[in-house]
């Protein structure tokens, strides 16, 4: 269907419709092609119809961005590179939580409702944590997918970017605004002020994610994680940040040079000082200031 994705049903899945993956195109030669070879490979390698469909619309999205046809078609690893998507197999009465406009497919017996954005405590509590998710880019509602059939289900979402998985326990993480996708529980997405994420460049209001979750982070390419011992400090250009774990904000400070400006970075990095991890897309990460 082009530009509208493919439409995949099977026995035990149901119908479902696979959004295409947004790119320009310059040459839709060899696409169709392309896409059904993939389809085949995977197949023959025991993958599921969706799952099938969902590799083989990556291939004919980056066919279509190169000129010709044998020579537009990527290797494995060009398709690897280029997944931005989480597959998640669910049991039964297990959950998954997403942001609005992520989901690729369900399985059938996968049901969703939505729920508001980490709840809170009290009126007041929840207004708060409303008005810093909408401040920080993301929805003000999260989509919850629950599985109600006895067999595992599998549900698949994607992000802008990659996806960097971080593992938090009862504790949050300091990120730049709207990389937020997915979690496999309950998390509260809320705004942070931070000055020292003004004078460093990350803008006055990061985004605050606590709880205790598998979260799902926007990440353009392989992700970097750099582990600080105490006292054991990095300088950072902020539109590389993903997340923070385990620092608070009088660990941050403003790196201020003029050779930061020749440098091509700036007039400020962002100074981190551990102990802590910090989370890094080696692609430039643009904040998104609107909702999906």
């Amino acid at each position: 269907l082009g530009e509208k994705g493919v439409y995949v049903d099977s026995e035990e899945a149901g119908i479902c419709r696979i959004p295409a993956i947004p790119v320009d195109a310059i040459d839709t030669t060899a696409a169709g092609d392309s896409f059904t070879a993939a389809l085949a490979v995977m197949l023959a390698e025991g993958k599921s119809l969706q799952e099938a469909a969902v590799f083989a619309n990556y291939v004919s999205a980056i066919v279509v961005t190169r000129k010709g046809a044998q020579s537009s078609i990527p290797t494995l690893q060009e398709v690897q590179q280029y997944i931005q998507h989480i597959e998640a197999e669910l049991m039964y009465g297990e959950e998954f939580y997403a942001q609005k406009g992520t989901l690729i497919y369900l399985e059938q017996g996968i049901e969703k409702d939505v729920v508001l954005n980490g709840g809170g405590n009290g009126t007041l509590g929840t207004i708060g944590n409303l008005l810093g998710a909408k401040l920080t880019g993301e929805s003000i509602f999260l989509v919850r997918y629950v599985n109600k059939c006895n067999k595992p289900r599998k549900v698949a979402f994607g992000g802008s970017f990659g996806l960097h998985p971080v593992k938090i326990q009862n504790e949050s993480l300091i990120c730049n605004r709207g990389v937020y996708v997915a979690s496999n529980n309950l998390v509260q997405v809320s705004a942070k002020i931070s000055i020292a994420g003004i004078v460093g460049g990350m803008g006055g209001l990061l985004q605050k994610i606590s709880g205790t979750s598998t979260v799902f982070l926007d990440c353009k390419g392989q992700p970097i994680t750099k582990e600080l011992c105490a006292g054991e400090t990095i300088e950072v250009d902020e539109d590389h940040i993903i997340a923070m774990q385990g620092i608070s904000e009088h660990q941050l400070s403003s790196a201020w040079s003029l050779k930061n400006v020749f440098g091509g970075e700036g007039l400020s990095m962002l100074r981190i000082t551990g102990p802590g991890k910090v989370h890094l897309s080696p692609g430039s990460i643009i904040p998104q200031t609107t909702t999906r």
